[in-house]
């Protein structure tokens, strides 16, 4: 297209409704990890999502209730990942937690997820989610100064 052409619609949002995450998921990708502004998250399988095309309406992660909160972060895991992986999340007040992502247990997309980790002051909400492979973090020298939750596997 040249520089004057019109947009294309990538996704349709209904009212009150927002795009979080957009990822394109590989030939090596198996599942989707999902986390909320409480902490909560779960691992479902990939192939549980169906394939969206131009100007679909997305497609739902799981069960959004006041429990839960809202979704902060969606990624697409391949299963090497999944073993040597780290979630990284960052709350408005700066609370800061790695959690390992080994032995986490898999859940079906329509479930609400399991608490992954917890924050100091309950008015706080977490912001940001990363995930990190424990490799590449190894590999950089990088120390570790984030607060590392216990392995609470579900």
């Amino acid at each position: 297209m040249g520089r004057a052409a019109a947009w294309v619609r990538g996704m349709k949002v209904a009212n009150g409704d927002s795009l979080i995450e957009g990822c394109v998921a590989g030939k090596v990708d198996k599942f989707v990890f999902t986390v909320t502004e409480n902490g909560m998250w779960k691992i479902s399988e990939l192939s549980e999502y169906r394939e969206q095309g131009r100007g679909g309406s997305g497609v739902k992660v799981g069960a959004m209730t006041e429990k839960t909160w809202q979704v902060i972060g969606a990624f697409t895991l391949t299963e090497e990942q999944k073993k040597n992986g780290s979630v990284i999340l960052i709350s408005k007040d700066g609370q800061t937690i790695r959690v390992p992502l080994t032995d986490v247990r898999v859940t079906g997309r329509a479930t609400q997820g399991v608490i992954l980790a917890k924050l100091k002051d309950d008015a706080d909400s977490f912001t940001s989610a990363t995930v990190v492979d424990k490799s590449e973090w190894e590999e950089d020298g990088v120390e570790s100064n984030v607060n590392e939750a216990p392995n609470e596997s579900a």
